[in-house]
């Protein structure tokens, strides 16, 4: 389900750089996006809750929640940075190349985290 939600996030981001003109794409998108955020979420907590010690869960759901929101907040600060530095300097408003950048840098990432996971578990055994 993780896997799944990673896909999703990543196709819904990267399909936003191209088609984001109507106000259906958006909601759609947003729609999706918080739909895999949250089987994601769920599915990493109940996965952890399963595989660990009936002692050391709230120690260890605690620690992905705080992890999660470590991961909101850097993605809020390169998100603004990237519309910051995509801004009009006669309104100051961010131009729509950057939130076509800042669509495509939210998917890629999304897509390298299933990279990470990859390369993280070859030496796991299950």
């Amino acid at each position: 389900m993780v896997i799944v939600g990673t896909v999703v996030t990543a196709a819904t981001m990267i399909a936003l750089a191209s088609l984001h003109t109507a106000e259906w794409q958006l909601v759609l998108a947003k729609v999706l996006t918080a739909f895999a955020a949250g089987v994601g979420t769920t599915a990493l907590l109940a996965g952890t809750a399963t595989a660990i010690e009936t002692k050391d869960i709230g120690i260890a759901t605690g620690l992905l929640v705080v992890t999660r929101v470590i991961g909101v907040a850097l993605g809020a600060q390169l998100a603004g940075a990237i519309l910051d530095a995509g801004a009009e300097p006669m309104t100051g408003r961010p131009a729509e190349s950057a939130f076509v950048t800042g669509f495509a840098v939210a998917g890629l990432v999304a897509a390298l985290s299933l990279l990470v996971v990859r390369i993280t578990k070859k030496g796991v055994q299950a």
